[in-house]
């Protein structure tokens, strides 16, 4: 798994028919700008880190490929590296509620529920996950 340099790889696939015109404004080449900003690429999948505040991100996981427990593993590693590598604390993702698949992968990579919110894309759960908390074991275990 590699951060994703290119901003023309991201911006294609976020106008892709699968995703619909959820990203039809989205402009990934300013928002890959910011440095801060993180798109991990394996394979066709894309793990997608966006900066709120120091050590909070948003995530979003685009994965093709990737489904099942080797989704579930892709995901865990993203997390690990965007806690490792660049000092992420605190992992937020906001789903929508009829995307019951992402809420149920969601809830099994150890992520917790703050429940449903409206939003300007409709109702959607918000959760959380405190990575000291979710690697603590690793961390110990070197």
């Amino acid at each position: 798994m590699d951060r994703l340099q290119d901003p023309m790889v991201f911006e294609e696939r976020l106008h892709e028919p699968d995703l619909g015109d959820y990203f039809e404004k989205f402009n990934a080449f300013e928002w890959m700008a910011d440095e801060r900003n993180i798109v991990f690429l394996e394979g066709d999948s894309l793990g997608v880190f966006e900066y709120d505040i120091p050590h909070v991100y948003t995530a979003h996981y685009m994965f093709r490929s990737h489904r099942g427990k080797e989704a579930k593993e892709l995901s865990l590693n993203m997390l690990r590296k965007i806690k490792n590598e660049h000092d992420a604390k605190v992992i937020r993702g906001i789903i929508e509620v009829d995307n019951r698949a992402s809420r149920w992968m969601t809830r099994q990579l150890g992520f917790k529920s703050h429940g449903i919110v409206d939003t300007i894309v409709g109702p959607c759960e918000i959760f959380t996950m405190n990575l000291n908390e979710r690697f603590s074991e690793e961390d110990k275990n070197g």
